[in-house]
């Protein structure tokens, strides 16, 4: 409730996305109108700048703005806050997996809830990717722990890491980067052995796999220095 308190409060006093966004908000309505395929180009500023960025929050956010009676500005507004606030349920399960009890769980995610990095960023225009990149992130690192901890994940676990590790690559880039370092730690931790391997293993071949439309696209365009 306070996390959402102050992730809300500012929308809700401001009536406008904050800070940044307008490049995303641009290439939302780039997407809309290349019919849901990736567009080569941006029009924002006119620059033909690459669209090259990771697009799952556009394309969340042209749906949602296409199905609702909402503008692309209202989505952008509303949006970001709601992930953001669904991330301190997410971090609540995956401090559960790994401290010695709820009651530490509890502590660690009001810490969670009201620190201000966790959220200023998530919720302002430009939180439309980055606020699902860490719900995503938080996901993908919770279900990563549930894998090779004992005692060890079934297939549900596997695929659940890849598909949430996909929405973090998908979302934002440092989240991409984020997840790759959060789960050779839990595998530093929990994983040292050859089902955890295995695990690693599929996991890395199958986020590859799911993501691969997107980066062989962007490297078909633009090769590597974009991601650069």
């Amino acid at each position: 409730l306070f996390g959402a308190v102050v992730r809300f409060w500012p929308v809700i006093t401001n009536g406008f996305p904050l800070n940044d966004g307008g490049m995303f908000y641009t290439m939302i309505r780039d997407l809309k109108l290349n019919h849901y395929l990736l567009p080569e180009f941006t029009t924002y500023n006119f620059a033909d700048i690459p669209f090259a960025y990771p697009p799952l929050g556009f394309y969340i956010a042209a749906s949602l703005s296409d199905l609702l009676p909402v503008s692309e500005l209202g989505v952008l507004l509303w949006l970001p806050a709601l992930v953001n606030t669904l991330s301190i349920l997410v971090f609540y399960k995956l401090a559960e997996q790994i401290l010695p009890s709820r009651m530490s769980a509890a502590l660690a995610v009001m810490v969670y809830a009201l620190s201000p990095r966790a959220f200023l960023w998530q919720v302002m225009g430009g939180g439309i990717t980055r606020a699902f990149g860490m719900l995503f992130l938080l996901l993908m690192l919770w279900q990563a722990t549930k894998m090779l901890k004992p005692p060890r994940a079934d297939g549900k676990n596997i695929a659940l890491t890849i598909l949430f590790g996909a929405g973090a690559v998908l979302s934002h880039p440092q989240t991409a980067l984020h997840a790759v370092l959060g789960g050779a730690l839990i595998f530093v931790f929990y994983g040292r052995n050859k089902r955890g391997i295995i695990s690693a293993l599929s996991t890395a071949l199958g986020v590859a796999l799911l993501t691969s439309p997107w980066w062989v696209t962007v490297l078909s365009r633009y090769g590597v220095q974009p991601f650069i």
